[in-house]
């Protein structure tokens, strides 16, 4: 059966990135990371097969045999996203470890995260990191808010 947009059984999303190689080399980092077995790997225009390389770590390939100077090492990364992706309750606390009030409600649930209304202070994302604030937001006179590039500051 066709399909008109995202499929009911989700999508993948793919990064790619391009590598030049030195004489010898056979480790390429992965800018991003990847998860095992969702790479691809091309030498040359030639796709390896798993034994041709090792790509177990998530951050970094390595070639079973050393490439030539000027070789092109080409990664093609998978994310899948699933309409089941889910994160157990312990995972969930871990990912909001210092995003907010936490508050409790009676029975100790803890299904809020709160913030301020108003950035008091400066404040500067972290470098390759993005942030989240649910608003409305404001930001004092004389106070500032600094995102640097590549991250993202969403307000909802």
């Amino acid at each position: 059966m066709s399909y008109l947009g995202v499929p009911p059984f989700g999508q993948t999303l793919r990064s790619i990135q391009e590598h030049i190689a030195t004489e010898g080399q056979t480790t390429f980092s992965i800018n991003g990371g990847y998860y095992p077995t969702f790479i691809d790997v091309v030498l040359n225009g030639v796709e390896l097969y798993s034994g041709d390389f090792t790509a177990t770590n998530g951050t970094e390939v390595v070639l079973a045999t050393g490439a030539s100077a000027g070789d092109e090492l080409k990664t093609t990364v998978y994310w899948p996203v699933s309409l089941i992706d889910s994160y157990r309750k312990s995972e969930v606390d871990t990912l909001l470890e210092g995003t907010g009030g936490g508050a409790t409600g009676a029975g100790g649930d803890e299904v809020f995260v709160e913030n301020d209304q108003i950035v008091t202070t400066d404040y500067t994302i972290t470098a390759g990191k993005n942030a989240m604030t649910a608003g409305p937001i404001s930001i004092n006179t004389g106070v500032s808010a600094t995102v640097p590039s590549g991250s993202v500051w969403t307000i909802i």
